[in-house]
C-alpha cells in the first residue's frame, strides 16, 4: 500500500519506514501538534476482519490509557473507509534489530544491562494491566538519541491460530526466531511469553547470536520450529566463558520450554539476571589473600631483653607504647628462633661487660 504524499486524518505522511507482520510503518507530520509520529497501518487483510477490528479497538483503547517511560506513547487510532491506523511516539536513535546489524558480536555491557531493566519494567506494567505483548523482537525495542529503551507495539492485536503455527506462509505474525513453543503450537500467549521472547534477546545481546541458528542450506522455517519445540539452546558458557555460571543458568530458565518452568515475570528475570552477575563479585572477594600480619621491629628482642615493647608507631605516624602485659602473666616464648635470638644477644651483651672489666685493669698492670 503506498501511502507517501497522502493524508490519514490530521496526519501528513512523509515517508515510508517498513513492514511488519501486521503493519505498514510511515513517517507521518502530525501539524496539528507539530510534531513528527509513526503511523502504523494495519495490513488490508486484517483489517477487513471484523472481529480483528473489534479487537484491535480494544486493545489499542487499553493501550491508549497506559502511561509508562519506557513504552512509546500511542497518540490516536482511528479508521478512515477500509483503512486502519495506530499512531506513535517516533523515536530517532533507532532500533535493537538496527543494533544488531551494526555491531559485531555482543553488546556493550552497559546497553545490555539498560535495555533489559528498562523493556523488562514495561512488560510488568503492561501484564498488570491486562496487555501481553506477544511478538516481542529486536524490531520492536527502539532507542531514543541518550540510549534509552523503550518498547514498542502494545496496542497491535496478534492474530493466532493453530494453523498459522505450522507453515511460513499461514503465520501471519512474529519473528519466528523469538517465538516461544506455546505460540508455535497455536497456544495462547501470556506473560511467560513475553520472558520466553526477552530471554533470547538477552542470549543474542550477550553473545552476538542467537540459541537457535537455521542452516543456511535452507529448509530454515522447519528446523527453527523443531529447535523452539525440541532442541536444547547453545551453551551460553560456551560462547562466553568470562560469566559466571549462574548467568547460563538465569537465562536458561527463562527460555525454558515449559512455561512454568520460567520465571513468572519480567522484572524476576531481570533481577535473578543481575544476581548472577554479582555472584562473579562475590567469588571474586571470597578468594582475596587474607591481610598479612605487619613484621616484628627488628630490635624486639632487646626489648623483651629489658623488660619493654618496642614503641610502635601510630596510623598517625606518632610513636605510641603497645599494650602491655597484664601483670600476672609473663611474656609467653612462642616460639624456638626467637629464644635463640635472645640467648644471641645475651651473650654479645656479656661480653661487652667483660671487655670493659678488662680494659679497666689493664693500665694497673703496667705500673
Amino acid at each position: 500500500m503506498e501511502l507517501v504524499g497522502q493524508k490519514l486524518g490530521r496526519y501528513d505522511i512523509v515517508a515510508w519506514l517498513g513492514d511488519g507482520a501486521h503493519v505498514h510503518a510511515y513517517l507521518a507530520r502530525d501539524e496539528e501538534n507539530q510534531r513528527d509520529v509513526v503511523l502504523k497501518v494495519i495490513k488490508s487483510t486484517f483489517a477487513r476482519t471484523e472481529d480483528y477490528v473489534r479487537r484491535f479497538r480494544q486493545e489499542a483503547q487499553a493501550a491508549l490509557e497506559l502511561n509508562h517511560p519506557h513504552m512509546v506513547k500511542i497518540y490516536d487510532y482511528n479508521q478512515e473507509g477500509d483503512v486502519l491506523y495506530l499512531v506513535e511516539e517516533f523515536l530517532p536513535g533507532g532500533s535493537l534489530l538496527d543494533i544488531f546489524s551494526r555491531q559485531e558480536g555482543q553488546l556493550p555491557p552497559q546497553t545490555t544491562l539498560d535495555t533489559l531493566d528498562q523493556i523488562a519494567s514495561v512488560l510488568d506494567y503492561a501484564h498488570e494491566h491486562g496487555i501481553v505483548h506477544g511478538d516481542l523482537k529486536p524490531e520492536n525495542v527502539l532507542y531514543d538519541l541518550e540510549g534509552n529503551a523503550y518498547l514498542s507495539d502494545l496496542g497491535i492485536t496478534k492474530e493466532l491460530s493453530k494453523e498459522a503455527s505450522r507453515t511460513r506462509s499461514g503465520l501471519e505474525f512474529g519473528n519466528p526466531n523469538y517465538m516461544a513453543p506455546e505460540e508455535w503450537q497455536g497456544g495462547s500467549a501470556g506473560p511467560r511469553t513475553d520472558v520466553y521472547a526477552l530471554g533470547m534477546l538477552l542470549f543474542e545481546m550477550l553473545t552476538g547470536r542467537l540459541p537457535f541458528s537455521a542452516p543456511a542450506t535452507g529448509g530454515g522455517f522447519a528446523f527453527m520450529h523443531l529447535n523452539h519445540l525440541m532442541s536444547a539452546p547453545l551453551s551460553l558458557r560456551a560462547l562466553r566463558p568470562d560469566l559466571p555460571p549462574a548467568v547460563e543458568a538465569v537465562v536458561n530458565r527463562a527460555i525454558d520450554k515449559d512455561p512454568e518452568k520460567r520465571f513468572p515475570s519480567a522484572g524476576e528475570f531481570a533481577r535473578a539476571f543481575h544476581d548472577a552477575l554479582a555472584s562473579r563479585i562475590d567469588a571474586s572477594a571470597a578468594h582475596e589473600p587474607a591481610p598479612q600480619p605487619a613484621p616484628q621491629a627488628a630490635d624486639a628482642p632487646f626489648a623483651r631483653l629489658f623488660g619493654r615493647e618496642t614503641p610502635v608507631e601510630s596510623a598517625s605516624g606518632q610513636p605510641q607504647s603497645a599494650p602491655a602485659a597484664a601483670p600476672s602473666a609473663p611474656p609467653a616464648r612462642t616460639s624456638r628462633p626467637d629464644d635463640a635470638t635472645t640467648y644471641f644477644a645475651l651473650a654479645i651483651l656479656i661480653a661487652l661487660l667483660f671487655g670493659i672489666a678488662v680494659g679497666r685493669r689493664l693500665p694497673g698492670s703496667r705500673g
